[in-house]
């Protein structure tokens, strides 16, 4: 049944304790590291009065996460409640009436409406720390695998995301530090001309009465690997 489902996902008192660990993991791990290519420092240059972004210089880090891990919760939570159901229903439907050989569309361009292929929890971007804080900050838990936990969902017609904590240390137990959006979550949906940068706004559109949220009873847990994005 979807309640076994959930509960099947739902994480434990102690894993759910982790995610207070990581306020201090972002001074722990910068300790004494140091950046392996100089070169890497500055993600943007300025040419003719005009900002670009260097090439091979780090856009963000990241927690990614399998798909289709993320879309058997998201099956799993239509029978959680029937606004959420019928949401799921219709966006299913969209994609399928655009679809690819495998069945939905799922990618990140704007020409469509789509779910968002590369689904991650941002841990920083370029535009909220330097490369060289990047990579003292995160470099020495590149790779490593660290659970995640699904708290509620929020959507209106146009988006949607999970909002999400992070378990305060990797498997190996290094600390992980805490994302640094406001809003820590994965987008899952965007329809066409949505940018998935969107759902950094859907807090306030749940606050005006423009979106909804589906508060979980329990979190669910997912396992994400820790990943820097180069530009």
């Amino acid at each position: 049944t979807y309640k076994a489902d959930l509960r099947s996902m739902a994480c434990d008192e102690t894993e759910s304790k982790n995610v207070f660990l990581s306020n201090i993991a972002r001074e722990v791990n910068s300790l004494d590291v140091e950046p392996k290519d100089e070169s890497k420092l500055s993600p943007e240059k300025v040419e003719n009065g005009k900002t670009s972004v260097v090439k091979n210089s780090f856009k963000l880090v990241s927690i990614d996460v399998d798909f289709a891990k993320v879309h058997q919760i998201v099956d799993a939570m239509r029978k959680v409640d029937d606004s959420l159901s019928s949401f799921i229903d219709m966006i299913r439907e969209l994609t399928k009436r655009r679809a690819d050989e495998e069945g939905i569309v799922a990618d990140d361009s704007l020409m469509h409406d789509r779910f968002i292929k590369n689904t991650h929890l941002t841990l920083a971007h370029c535009s909220q720390m330097s490369q060289q804080e990047m990579l003292a900050t995160f470099e020495i838990i590149d790779g490593k695998s660290v659970d995640i936990f699904v708290n509620s969902f929020f959507f209106n017609k146009s988006i949607a995301a999970f909002s999400i904590s992070a378990a305060g240390t990797t498997s190996d137990g290094i600390l992980v530090p805490r994302s640094a959006n406001e809003f820590p979550h994965i987008t899952i949906f965007c329809a066409k001309g949505i940018s998935s940068r969107n759902a950094n706004d859907l807090p306030k559109a749940v606050e005006n009465g423009t979106a909804q949220r589906v508060i979980l009873e329990h979190p669910l847990k997912l396992q994400g690997t820790i990943s820097f994005w180069k530009s």
